[in-house]
């Protein structure tokens, strides 16, 4: 096990000696189906948690191979000590570890209920408010595939694969000439103007030229509300190449009975494998956003624990910009506990749902000081403040956000990212040491109060104290009526509540 001085040694070195030893501590114990110790790989745990939940590797510690219990702690360190921040991670836990190892048993201390908002969140991102568009909703996918149908029926005349993670579709349309599907994995898709320059082809590309070459493209659909896109194309036989845009994405090309024949990257999920000559399946939300019914969408509102922006945006999978929409035209605060809305509430969410969904497509893009902040297939109520450039149709809205003003992003140095770290550290502390000083500022107005009136509140907890064993607390009740300073008396504490 971990001693104590080493979580003061690490909390001091991260700026909060507050802390000390009473940090947050996840205790994982791994058994086998006998309850004897095992120890799972190593290398599976920290691609796990460094990747899936953002957890630096400084913060894990494994234990050695001599140790007898055969446990891992992890350290954590928490924006904030708010229950729900926890809770959520725990769930995150338990919901995503069975992955590598089944059953597992996690233990952890109790939550502390003080303030403490001066640790850096190392697992949950936070949300960059100038960041560029990082990927599309499925919102914005339905309104793309509705565009992209005017490619039904047309040829596919090849394939570039220029960089890991695109893929360029030229396809041909009798009487319109060429049109270039653009797809980043993960990321976007769209059609563009800039022909990539052709390079020696991957082995996934010639497996494509392959099998699609020449094919021509029957049906253009997105699978329910997911961020999957599936696009059917007709040779000698029936194949399907799936687009995942979601989480680092994939493509996947099946033969017509959805049975694997090759792929961008082969990953292997808890619930799922992508390889060769094994069935497609994709992962699924609890509803389809387009088709809910609100029953089913009341119920996953009841069972949710996240935030209703947050349950909004992941759970239902409207996505960011989309839920801050419900949440303002419904006039409900976005922090609300989604199991706390009343039946009206509700309702009102979800017809501003359905409203939002039926909007007539008007795109969009956003402009603030002549930079680009989003693009959109409709405008929405919360970015009115910015600036706004209309467009014929989203795909056109998309290529003209690409081409002028996206960005790509520029992966940064450790050193940089360290740099970050740091400052972003010692902002949220300075945040800290204001409410600190308010918080002491209260409290020493309290304290100069009591003193002031020390003989008073000495009387009264007399007298009290006198009168209930005499007469029982139920006499003291009546001491409400009589004494002005006294709001409130709990017998069951055996405290009384005085207004100074």
């Amino acid at each position: 096990m971990i001693s104590d001085s080493i979580f003061r040694q690490t909390d001091v070195k991260l700026g909060n000696p507050r802390l000390k030893s009473i940090s947050p501590k996840i205790i994982w114990t791994f058994k086998n189906g006998r309850g004897k110790g095992i120890k799972p790989s190593v290398q599976s745990i920290l691609q796990f948690l460094r990747i899936r939940l953002i957890i630096p590797r400084k913060a894990i510690r494994i234990p050695s191979k001599n140790s007898p219990d055969k446990v891992m702690m992890i350290k954590c360190f928490f924006r904030s000590f708010r229950s729900e921040v926890n809770y959520r991670f725990i769930h995150i836990l338990q919901r995503d570890i069975g992955r590598f190892i089944n059953p597992c048993t996690i233990l952890y201390t109790p939550i502390y209920l003080f303030p403490c908002n001066g640790l850096q969140n190392t697992f949950l991102q936070t949300k960059d408010e100038n960041a560029m568009k990082k990927s599309l909703a499925s919102i914005e996918i339905r309104q793309i595939v509705k565009e992209l149908q005017s490619l039904i029926g047309s040829k596919l005349d090849t394939i570039y694969h220029p960089k890991e993670g695109e893929l360029y579709l030229l396809f041909h349309i009798t009487g319109e000439g060429k049109k270039i599907l653009k797809i980043i994995s993960g990321k976007f898709f769209y059609i563009t103007s800039s022909r990539p320059i052709a390079g020696e082809p991957s082995g996934f590309c010639l497996l494509l030229r392959k099998h699609i070459d020449n094919a021509r493209v029957k049906e253009i659909r997105q699978l329910e509300s997911e961020r999957i896109v599936a696009v059917t194309f007709e040779k000698e036989e029936q194949k399907k190449l799936y687009i995942e845009l979601f989480g680092r994405g994939n493509i996947i090309l099946c033969d017509k009975d959805n049975n694997i024949i090759g792929a961008l990257s082969y990953p292997s999920f808890k619930d799922r494998e992508i390889k060769a000559k094994k069935r497609y399946e994709y992962p699924k939300m609890k509803l389809n956003l387009f088709s809910m019914s609100e029953k089913e969408f009341a119920s996953l509102l009841k069972a949710s624990s996240l935030a209703l922006v947050k349950c909004l945006a992941i759970e239902v999978g409207m996505g960011g910009p989309y839920a801050e929409e419900i949440c303002r035209t419904a006039d409900i605060p976005k922090d609300t506990a989604p199991s706390s809305l009343t039946a009206a509430q509700q309702e009102s969410i979800f017809r501003c749902i359905r409203d939002l969904l039926s909007k007539n497509p008007s795109p969009i893009i956003l402009l603030e000081g002549g930079e680009a902040q989003e693009v959109l297939p409709f405008p929405l109520k919360v970015f009115q403040h910015l600036e706004q450039k209309v467009f014929s149709s989203y795909l056109e809205a998309l290529e003209r956000y690409f081409t002028e003003y996206y960005k790509e992003p520029v992966p940064l140095t450790a050193k940089e990212k360290e740099l970050e770290r740091i400052k972003s550290l010692i902002g949220i502390q300075e945040k800290h040491l204001k409410e600190l000083e308010g918080e002491e500022a209260a409290q020493r107005e309290k304290a100069e109060s009591i003193y002031l009136h020390y003989s008073l509140l000495m009387e009264l907890a007399a007298e009290v104290k006198a009168s209930a064993e005499k007469h029982g607390w139920g006499r003291v009740q009546s001491l409400l009526d009589e004494v002005k300073i006294l709001k409130k008396i709990n017998p069951k504490e055996k405290t009384i509540d005085v207004d100074l």
